[in-house]
């Protein structure tokens, strides 16, 4: 097991934040424990306070299994300790062993994939995307695991799957650190910002290039991901890309419509769908991907026939009736334990999407998922 020590002030942007739960041990450089897994962050400052004190994460080569028997920490904990890992390693492309850690990032991704589909999506749809500085690296992950989930939906053997996967976690490597910064601007882009998302997919291939990746396919998926059967596409404007580039562009579109942005909020859910098939002029695996999230996808706040304003935690047996949880009542009071609704019943049927702005009550993806 490879296990490598890295100073909290050295990574990027933590994608942590108060009431949230630690990802991980953070040792001091004598190797005392400060503050243990799953601590949950009254506050910033604690964070501010680790830094100061030099405070290091243990962070294990996600491809190497550990020989441990342990209890895994909740699905969140896990996905957060991904992101962090990977919003470093998009920052260090010159590592060594580089290729073979995104490789393991993209098997945990699979691994994930392989049972908490709806709670993966949820984690997706609330991710506090005010943080920036991190948009890149965690957008490239919420990609990669919409690709996963329809890889599996496809059938796919797990070599073409994780090269499918591989190829979303570093689509973007070009242009990682301007993604953070376009996503935080008010400001139109510059003709300079214009020519480098223009070239990404063709610079993002170059680095994996240069950092001695010869997977031909995974490096065609990069290249072609904004492309389109058209020729409407760029940088090349071929008319044949493969399907594995088409899945990644319509997940890629996904994720960053669901994306709350400095000059935007996030879309709502149905319109999402509805952009996303037209967009696509009715490609089937676009619509494959919308059959699969559903137009209520987990992680949407909607409002029932009930008057009750509530969240939707799966994904039920048609598109129409998910699962969802009460969490605001008919006369506007927060429902302090969320309550189960049933939506094939026309009491508590759904009558339309809500703005996450108009819905104030908060609830942990770990209340919700055991309630079901």
């Amino acid at each position: 097991m490879q296990i490598r020590s890295v100073l909290l002030a050295e990574i990027p942007s933590l994608d942590v934040r108060s009431g949230m739960p630690l990802p991980w041990d953070v040792h001091d450089a004598e190797g005392q424990l400060l503050l243990a897994r799953g601590h949950l962050l009254a506050n910033d400052s604690i964070l501010e306070n680790l830094i100061a004190r030099g405070g290091c994460v243990h962070l294990r080569d996600a491809s190497k299994p550990t020989g441990e028997v342990e209890v895994p920490p909740p699905l969140p904990v896990r996905y957060a300790s991904l992101k962090l890992e990977l919003a470093w390693l998009l920052s260090h492309p010159e590592e060594a062993d580089f290729i073979a850690r995104i490789r393991g990032i993209a098997e945990a991704v699979a691994s994930l994939t392989e049972r908490n589909v709806d709670q993966l999506i949820f984690l997706i749809i609330r991710h506090d995307y005010t943080r920036f500085a991190i948009y890149g690296s965690v957008h490239s992950l919420h990609v990669a695991t919409v690709c996963s989930v329809l890889a599996r939906r496809l059938g796919w053997s797990m070599t073409r799957h994780l090269r499918l996967v591989c190829a979303a976690l570093t689509m973007n490597l070009s242009i990682i650190e301007l993604q953070g910064t376009l996503a935080g601007r008010l400001d139109p882009l510059t003709d300079a910002h214009r020519a480098l998302i223009h070239a990404h997919p063709l610079t993002s291939a170059a680095m994996l290039r240069e950092v001695g990746l010869v997977d031909e396919e995974w490096l065609a998926k990069v290249e072609q991901h904004h492309e389109e059967m058209s020729g409407q596409g760029y940088p090349r404007g071929i008319e044949t890309p493969t399907d594995g580039a088409q899945i990644l562009r319509f997940a890629d579109q996904f994720a960053a419509k669901h994306a709350w942005r400095a000059d935007r909020g996030a879309i709502p859910a149905q319109q999402v769908a509805r952009e996303l098939y037209l967009q696509s002029q009715g490609h089937p695996l676009a619509a494959l991907l919308i059959k699969e999230f559903g137009i209520f996808p987990p992680g949407c706040f909607v409002q029932l026939a009930s008057g009750e304003a509530a969240i939707v935690v799966r994904r039920g047996s048609n598109a129409n009736t998910p699962v969802v949880a009460a969490i605001i009542s008919c006369h506007g009071d927060t429902i302090v334990e969320p309550v189960m609704r049933d939506t094939t019943s026309p009491e508590y049927a759904i009558s339309t999407t809500l703005e996450e702005r108009l819905v104030l009550a908060r609830v942990s993806s770990e209340t919700l998922y055991s309630l079901c």
